[in-house]
């Protein structure tokens, strides 16, 4: 089903939910998971990510690569991405925030790329 970037479902004209599919339905798939914490999705507690682990910890490359790995978990759970299909790099921009940058490949085409910013103070603050 499609959603707005806050998470609404979208209905059709004529009232019914508004479906999305192919590259579509994966990028929507991909933000929903990246903008869900472990554990706060019910039906599936295993799904989502741990970023909210690096609220106070310190902008070293370890910190990085635990959001760099929790991402990849994240996105490879339950087969919906392949991991040899993932690039995930960590940049730091300050002392205080890391810059994931995020790229799903389907052989030599990026059918998505994103960045995310994470904020050692307050976790996710842009996609």
């Amino acid at each position: 089903m499609a959603m707005t970037e806050d998470g609404d479902m979208i209905i059709t004209p004529t009232g019914d939910l508004y479906t999305v599919t192919g590259i579509d339905c994966l990028r929507q798939q991909i933000e929903a998971r990246l903008k869900t914490d472990l554990g706060d999705y019910l039906p599936h507690p295993r799904l989502g990510n741990t970023l909210r682990n690096l609220i106070g910890k310190r902008n070293t490359r370890q910190t990085a690569e635990e959001g760099r790995l929790s991402i990849i978990n994240c996105l490879t759970y339950g087969g919906l991405i392949n991991p040899a299909d993932l690039s995930v790099t960590a940049i730091p921009v300050d002392e205080r925030n890391i810059l994931y940058h995020i790229e799903v490949r389907n052989g030599t085409y990026v059918v998505y790329k994103a960045d995310l910013l994470c904020n050692l103070d307050e976790g996710i603050r842009r996609m």
